[in-house]
């Protein structure tokens, strides 16, 4: 979502998500439906509302339905991402000739 912000204040939907089409791949909703969530994470239902209710993904539930946030499914994939090229690093100075 693309949201129009001066100073922190909240100003409206931009001209770019107001006329953009739902069925556009290239604007993806920050909050996701529970189907939605476990689609775009490729996890059961079960798994990720384990997380959820751990709070390692951030979900809120509305009027009886919850919305996962996007952007939290995102930080938690990206937390244990490895460094390659630092272990290769680490792998040439330990001499190691493989």
């Amino acid at each position: 979502m693309v949201l129009g912000s001066v100073q922190g204040v909240w100003t409206g939907w931009t001209t770019e998500v107001m006329h953009a089409s739902v069925s556009d791949p290239s604007v993806h909703p920050r909050w996701l439906s529970i189907t939605d969530a476990c689609k775009y994470i490729s996890m059961s239902y079960k798994t990720l509302m384990q997380h959820v209710l751990n709070d390692e993904i951030y979900g809120t539930k509305k009027g009886g339905k919850w919305y996962i946030d996007r952007y939290s499914i995102d930080r938690f994939m990206l937390a244990d991402e490895v460094d390659v090229a630092a272990i290769i690093a680490d792998v040439k100075r330990s001499g190691y000739n493989g």
